[in-house]
Parts: C-alpha cells; sequence; structure tokens
C-alpha cells in the first residue's frame, strides 16, 4: 500500500511538475476538495440513486466515457444505462488524487462496486476498477465534467497492491 502511495504521488508530481501546475497551496487545498467533492457526488449519483440530475448538470452533450470493457459511451448512453446499478449496495472511492493544469484537472481515484451489475454486463465481476475523471473550468471558474474513464484492475497488479 505504501509502495502504491510514493509510487502514485511521484506520478502525479512529476504530471503536475511537467503540467506547469503554479497553484497557491491554500487555493489549490480548495480546488482539489471542490473536485473531489464533484466526482465523489457524481458516483454516488450515477450509481448508488441511478439518477443523471447531476450528471446533465456538470456536463454537456459533448460528454464521453470509456465504460469498463473499452465500451465508449455519450452521455445519452451513460444514463441509460444507469439501470444497471439498481441492485449495488454501495461503493467505496479511494486513493484519490487531482492533477491540474490550469482550467484543466484529472481526478484519479480507485472505485470498488459492493453488489451485482444488471443490465448486459450482468454477471460480469469487474472488481476494482481505476477512474479518470477529467473536468474543464469556464470563464466564470465553475467545474464541468468532460470524459471519465473506468479500467477494471487486471489480477496481477491487484496480486501485488498497486492497483
Amino acid at each position: 500500500m505504501k509502495s502504491r502511495w510514493l509510487a502514485g504521488s511521484a506520478v502525479g508530481l512529476t504530471l503536475a511538475t511537467l503540467l506547469g501546475t503554479a497553484v497557491p497551496a491554500l487555493a489549490q487545498g480548495t480546488v482539489e476538495r471542490e473536485l473531489l467533492e464533484l466526482n465523489r457526488k457524481l458516483f454516488e449519483t450515477q450509481i448508488l440513486q441511478q439518477d443523471p440530475g447531476f450528471l446533465l448538470s456538470i456536463s454537456n452533450e459533448s460528454y464521453v466515457e470509456v465504460a469498463p470493457g473499452g465500451v465508449i459511451e455519450s452521455r445519452e448512453e451513460v444514463m441509460t444505462g444507469l439501470s444497471a446499478f439498481a441492485a449495488v449496495d454501495s461503493i467505496s472511492i479511494q486513493n484519490e488524487e487531482v492533477v491540474r493544469s490550469g482550467a484543466t484537472a484529472i481526478v484519479l481515484n480507485r472505485l470498488v462496486i459492493h453488489g451485482p451489475l444488471g443490465g448486459p454486463v450482468s454477471g460480469i465481476d469487474f472488481g476494482p476498477m481505476s477512474v479518470m475523471t477529467v473536468f474543464g473550468q469556464d470563464g466564470d471558474e465553475r467545474w464541468s465534467v468532460v470524459s471519465r474513464a473506468l479500467s477494471p484492475c487486471h489480477p496481477g497488479p491487484l496480486e501485488l497492491g498497486i492497483c
């Protein structure tokens, strides 16, 4: 676990340095908290409540998602598929990290869905997933979600404790 944190922090720090992030510490902490809250609320409303309202309020029609298994879905397809989460009991969001470059921010985390999935993926156990959510900031400094990618953790990295 410690090596995962160190590796993740080094990658995040390297990305932040390469991207030229220059945000005062206090402002960065506030922005990070806001982005982490938006990310958590997206998971909760979509997975636990099967409610597309929050996604609609912070995205536009260009939103795209790479679902587990590599399927690319439009915002409408994502909203249509929310019923697949109807039997989910709870979720765990872990190892959250924010990488920011100007008006773009990426939230990285690990997601564990507790409970069975329905719909076309019924019976597939995705296990823990790495998630990357991209946010953009408009001229009014309001964050909106641009895209999200969910990638199931492969058994090898899981066994090593790095996914």
